[in-house]
């Protein structure tokens, strides 16, 4: 069998899924595979790469969905031709590495699918930020170039790589950025992960709760802190990531569950009327190092969290949350996009919309 023309770089920070998918997409736009030409079998393919049968036969199907092959069994895999007049546009989703988690996932999976429906090639591209990466303009930029006709710029990512989108002269839109004017930007889809917060509030009221503490890994949600302090209720922060030295963990809820662990340690006479995790991911780590203390819930303290719909921590009771339909935003995020692409402008209104969830760990009247 003759070489594959690429190589898989390992070191790189890209996917194997997604190296294959673009060396294949390269080589068949350069004339490498023509029109008809067979690809490698997935064994051979496995052979050149060291890459497993399950990631390669992932590679063809991403093939396939773009129209530049066309996998035939018992035959092999036919190249269909660069598949250029197939897609409207190559539009580019760019997301900060580390904020990608199930909420996100799910809002990018639901935008890819409207827009590929519609006849637009997505790809994804995850962005270091400059405080791991302060050359990360300069690859983005190069990303940029190949063929990219459009820019999704996540939250968490619009200021490393905003310039990046401008200098390759790139039209796009953020997500719950804050993006202000730059040349070819074409607004910011706005997004309230709060909307549900009044409704907390009048909860918490009914229930004579006085102290809410949110539970966070960082500077937590300042907006959200504001708010609860000018309804009345004396606020504070329970920042994870400056608690102080914990034992070696391997897990984001093992990590909580050591720091809550500590402070419990030392006594209860912190715990709030409510503890509010802003961060879903955090909550499961709380729940767990309440209930090894034998702390109650709600009968001791109260328990709150905001969560995206489908991802729970396991618990016996149902939780009391502020919720979001990622479905829902992604599949109308989707919709925005496209309207903007055909010349129309982003609503003022915002998307996102949390959703009051009462459940059994909250409200309940503290003696």
């Amino acid at each position: 069998m003759p070489p594959l023309p690429f190589q898989i770089d390992r070191s790189s920070r890209l996917s194997l899924t997604r190296q294959l998918v673009d060396g294949f997409r390269r080589a068949i736009a350069d004339g490498r595979y023509a029109k008809g030409d067979l690809l490698p079998s997935i064994a051979e393919i496995t052979a050149a790469t060291g890459v497993c049968p399950v990631v390669v036969r992932s590679a063809i199907k991403r093939l396939a969905a773009e129209g530049l092959v066309n996998p035939r069994p018992g035959i092999g895999t036919v190249v269909l031709g660069s598949g250029a007049p197939r897609w409207k546009g190559h539009v580019a989703i760019l997301t900060a590495e580390l904020s990608d988690n199930f909420s996100n996932g799910i809002i990018i999976g639901h935008i890819t699918r409207v827009l590929m429906k519609a006849g637009y090639l997505v790809t994804k591209i995850p962005v270091l930020l400059p405080e791991e990466n302060p050359e990360v303009a300069a690859p983005t930029v190069d990303l940029l170039a190949r063929g990219i006709t459009f820019a999704v710029v996540f939250y968490g990512a619009e200021h490393a790589i905003k310039d990046a989108v401008v200098k390759a002269r790139i039209p796009f839109v953020t997500i719950g950025g804050v993006c202000r004017k730059a040349p070819l930007f074409k607004g910011n889809i706005a997004i309230d992960a709060w909307h549900a917060l009044p409704e907390f509030i009048e909860n918490c009221h009914a229930a004579g709760v006085r102290t809410i503490t949110e539970v966070a890994f960082d500077r937590g949600s300042q907006e959200v802190r504001t708010v609860l302090g000018n309804a009345g209720f004396s606020v504070t922060l329970l920042p994870l990531f400056k608690i102080g030295k914990v034992p070696k963990c391997d897990s984001v809820t093992e990590l909580t569950m050591a720091i809550i662990d500590k402070l419990l340690a030392t006594g209860r006479e912190w715990l709030p009327d409510v503890l509010f995790c802003s961060d879903n991911i955090a909550a499961e780590g709380t729940l767990l190092a309440l209930l090894k203390h034998g702390i109650r819930i709600p009968e001791d303290v109260s328990f709150v969290t905001w969560m995206p719909k489908g991802d729970r921590p396991v618990f016996w009771k149902r939780l009391t949350r502020l919720e979001t339909d990622p479905e829902k935003d992604g599949d109308e995020i989707g919709q925005i996009i496209l309207r903007v692409i055909a010349g129309g402008s982003v609503p003022s209104e915002p998307v996102f919309r949390s959703v009051y969830k009462a459940g059994e760990t909250f409200p309940t009247k503290r003696p």
